[in-house]
């Protein structure tokens, strides 16, 4: 079993992915909900759900819908307080 997917980032990029067996079994454990019932219950967000891991699964391309790390959002925050007139 597989679904080809494209998927449009919010940058603008466009990538092919194809979510496959290792995808669908670490959806059932994600979400408890079977593939078997795609044909009845397929949601949108499933389909992201499956896009995104396959291209995390595959290390693909990293989109922004990653969060950012705390590091990177603990210096922005420092960044922004240092600017702050007195």
């Amino acid at each position: 079993m597989k679904i080809n997917l494209e998927v449009t980032a919010l940058d603008g990029g466009v990538s092919k992915c194809t979510a496959q067996f290792a995808d669908f079994i670490a959806f059932e454990n994600e979400k408890n909900r079977s593939v078997a019932n795609f044909q009845t219950e397929l949601r949108l967000t499933d389909l992201a759900w499956l896009a995104w891991h396959a291209e995390k699964r595959t290390k693909k391309r990293r989109h922004r819908w990653h969060s950012r790390s705390r590091r990177h959002r603990s210096s922005r925050r420092q960044h922004s307080r240092s600017q702050r007139p007195v």
